[in-house]
């Protein structure tokens, strides 16, 4: 009985003492007593939406002696450059950190290894690296890159092993690949959780390369989309999906616009600088043939002097071409080809 008193007594007790740390202005980070200030918060919020009258906050230095806190929200912080003060927090749940315009570095999280209810980094358009998330190795129920139009490296994510639900990154706009993620082993789905556990690569007009992917468990359905410059699909053929075997897969480059062309192989390789207008098409070439409706993809044809052949349409080498042997067909010459240009 005295034991069972005793651990009714210290949840109770941790409960009075739960605390929320409220800062919207510089001026109350300022007022603050640092002998007051706790090691431990329940929900710390520094800035607010819409912003609170009174200058921006830009410098935390007076939150160093802060090391664990339940939820961390970082919003709307237009001076806010640099989380220097912050960088004793050990033990994290959750952070979030949305709209702070002038945001360009979060190192200051170096020491966190575990954040088991999500990260969101979202709206910061000063953020170019996610330097600082080094030895991140666990993110649960939600892992969510959003809309950080500088951002060009992910490599900091290099101890990543493995998110619980939902994976997304979306809309940036400077982001090439997805280097740093060649650690990530699962992405797991949490039965109960959030209907939005999905593996989300969207909008992300420079992406070329997501071959850091390959080897991943996913357990949620793919949605990979909108990415203009991504063509070579192919590792998402070495991912295991097999929980979850359809996903969306469309309006990337012309190699990874369905499983079909993934499937394919089509790859990412153009012919350029080979048809002018008048050109003849000449040479045994594979080809998506496209005739009255019927697509038969990757058919080897053998085309000798096709005419009506307009240049190049596009960056994946796309010809449209009247030839004598097969009405008319649009040719997709894929990485194998040679040869092709009379």
């Amino acid at each position: 009985m005295k034991t069972f008193i005793t651990i009714t007594f210290l949840c109770f007790t941790y409960f009075l003492q739960a605390q929320t740390l409220q800062l919207y202005t510089q001026e109350m980070v300022d007022n603050l007593v640092p002998t007051e200030i706790l090691g431990h918060y329940d929900e710390i919020h520094i800035g607010s939406d819409p912003p609170i009258s009174g200058t921006p906050i830009e410098d935390l230095s007076v939150l160093a002696q802060i090391n664990s806190v339940k939820e961390l929200y970082i919003l709307n912080n237009s001076n806010l450059e640099t989380l220097e003060g912050l960088h004793n927090l050990l033990i994290v749940e959750e952070i979030s950190i949305y709209d702070n315009e002038s945001l360009n570095n979060i190192e200051a999280f170096s020491n966190i290894t575990s954040l088991g209810r999500g990260l969101t980094i979202d709206g910061n358009e000063s953020l170019t690296t996610l330097k600082g998330l080094e030895n991140l190795e666990f993110v649960g129920k939600s892992f969510n890159l959003f809309g950080n139009i500088s951002l060009i490296d992910i490599s900091a994510l290099s101890n990543l092993t493995r998110v619980r639900g939902r994976f997304s990154i979306t809309f940036h706009p400077m982001l090439e690949s997805l280097n740093g993620l060649e650690s990530l082993e699962i992405v797991e789905f949490i039965p109960g959780g959030s209907g939005d556990q999905f593996f989300r690569i969207q909008s992300n007009s420079m992406l070329d390369d997501i071959s850091a992917l390959s080897g991943l468990i996913c357990e949620n359905e793919p949605i990979i989309t909108n990415n203009a410059k991504l063509c070579n699909c192919d590792v998402l053929l070495d991912i295991d999906f097999s929980l979850v075997p359809s996903g969306l897969i469309n309006n990337n480059a012309t190699g990874c616009n369905s499983w079909d062309e993934i499937f394919q192989g089509l790859g990412c390789e153009p012919i350029s600088g080979c048809m002018e207008s008048g050109e003849e098409l000449s040479g045994t070439i594979r080809m998506m043939l496209d005739c009255g409706g019927t697509a038969i993809p990757n058919t080897e044809v053998e085309v000798f002097g096709a005419t009506s052949c307009n240049p190049i349409t596009n960056e994946n080498g796309t010809y449209a071409c009247d030839t004598p042997n097969s009405g008319n067909v649009t040719i997709t010459p894929n990485r194998e080809d040679n040869d092709v240009c009379g």
